[in-house]
């Protein structure tokens, strides 16, 4: 056999629906060089068995039973039965169908990707895949060799040779993939260990000797890691097992999943999900600050309509089913439009701001919203309030505009800036519209403008 380096085979099949699932994973491969083919499960159906080579990335996320029916098809057939196949953020039940089949034999990347862990484990497979083409070849030449009697002696002792070199890289990639792999007795006795730094809390010759019930771990993390091994091998059943260990430099979380591999072993694959962890949390916390800043207003930092709407439309079914009043008030800054065109749009903008400051501190209770309703309208919702509480809190709110004493020369209605209000409250009825209050809050708004500006005004309305 040549020892010369061969170039690793490098044709990638990526399986998903829709294919536009896994574009982010067939960048990375794209990008370090890899020929990449994506495909539907409809279209992966027409394709010929022999177009098949190299690795397969298998998506199993959404239809469990699909992806094990196509895995299925391509370990019955001898063409494709060789082939690796990495399944794509696998579910429990695709990897114990998958397993049942033949254990060990597909490697599985989970959510969210991370370009090193997507890059090693693919290599990984490759590298497997070429060590066991160059196998196959050394047992084809072997089979040749030995026609010739002369050289039958000279051709097993060189297959030998190969074999030893072979199993030593096998071992030697077993021992660099991240996760740690341990072979178990059923009784908690270690027999194999292979992976990088495959040691959690020993040096992997002292783990070798040992049990898994003398290891210096709580008992009842122990207790758990046995129960497991147990189910394992009596079962058959894949057992999953996410855990925290202490270790001198921190607490780190793992997975364990513990598949059988004979009449009485069972071996386990621990992988660090440390990272994958804070990351979803981190990832969980950016998401609620989207949201949060989704519903607040730009410019004066309270609600925003969207936030607004979906108030006005929660509490208007729940109160419809409990029957309690709901109050709303609308309030228009007195001739805003005189007052940006005398003094400026930032200056207006600060306005905005300082009103905006007076509606949050008047709310008090946490069900109360206050909300830039648009422009220079502002929206005082206020769940179990009854007309005459709201009313109350509406002159609250417009005593103390007036208590900032903003400067507006242009104004028809006062020195300073103003506000007019219209106080509508209702006990809503199931099936009907909140646009109903709205429109009473309207109409008491209009009907305060008309007055004269600078006052409240109150329209009672059934819902």
């Amino acid at each position: 056999m040549s020892h010369d380096r061969e170039k690793l085979p490098s044709s990638i099949t990526i399986v998903d629906d829709p294919i536009a699932n896994l574009q982010l994973l067939s960048t990375i491969l794209v990008k370090h060089g890899y020929q990449v083919r994506c495909f539907s499960f409809e279209q992966i159906s027409l394709v010929k068995v022999e177009e098949l080579k190299d690795l397969i990335l298998l998506a199993s996320s959404d239809d469990p039973e699909r992806s094990y029916a196509f895995y299925q098809k391509l370990r019955n057939d001898p063409l494709t039965r060789q082939i690796p196949v990495i399944l794509i953020d696998p579910s429990e039940q695709t990897l114990a169908q998958i397993q049942a089949i033949a254990v060990g034999s597909a490697d599985y990347i989970t959510k969210p990707f991370h370009h090193v862990e997507i890059l090693t484990r693919v290599e990984n497979q490759l590298k497997i895949l070429h060590l066991q083409n160059q196998l196959q070849d050394c047992r084809i030449q072997l089979q040749q060799e030995i026609f010739d009697h002369d050289t039958t002696k000279r051709a097993l002792k060189r297959s030998q040779k190969d074999f030893r070199e072979i199993e030593e890289c096998t071992n030697a990639l077993l021992n660099a993939i991240p996760d740690k792999i341990f072979r178990h007795h059923i009784d908690g006795s270690f027999l194999d260990i292979k992976g990088k730094s495959a040691d959690l809390i020993l040096p992997r010759e002292a783990l070798i000797e040992s049990n898994l019930r003398n290891l210096p771990m709580p008992e009842a993390l122990k207790a758990d890691l046995l129960e497991r091994i147990r189910t394992a091998v009596e079962t058959g059943e894949t057992q999953t097992f996410e855990h925290e260990l202490a270790k001198p430099d921190g607490i780190f979380i793992y997975e364990s999943r513990f598949v059988k591999s004979g009449a009485d072993e069972a071996v386990c694959i621990v992988r660090d999900i440390t990272e994958r962890q804070r990351m979803e949390a981190a990832l969980q916390q950016a998401n609620l600050e989207l949201e949060r800043l989704a519903n607040l207003d730009g410019l004066t930092g309270i609600a925003n309509r969207r936030r607004f709407d979906e108030y006005l439309n929660r509490e208007w079914l729940r109160l419809a089913r409990e029957q309690f009043p709901l109050s709303l008030i609308l309030c228009d800054v007195d001739c805003f439009k005189q007052y940006n065109d005398t003094y400026g749009h930032l200056e207006g903008d600060k306005c905005l701001q300082q009103v905006a400051k007076v509606f949050a501190a008047v709310v008090k209770r946490p069900a109360d919203l206050a909300a830039r309703y648009g422009g220079e309208e502002f929206a005082l919702l206020l769940p179990n309030t009854d007309l005459s509480g709201a009313i109350v809190l509406a002159e609250q709110a417009r005593l103390a505009i007036k208590c900032l004493c903003i400067r507006h020369d242009t104004s028809s209605v006062g020195a300073y800036i103003t506000l007019s209000l219209g106080v509508a409250s209702t006990i809503p009825i199931v099936g009907s519209q909140p646009q109903v209050l709205i429109s009473a809050a309207d109409a008491a708004l209009y009907k305060a403008k008309y007055e004269g500006r600078d006052r409240m005004c109150a329209d009672k309305t059934k819902g």
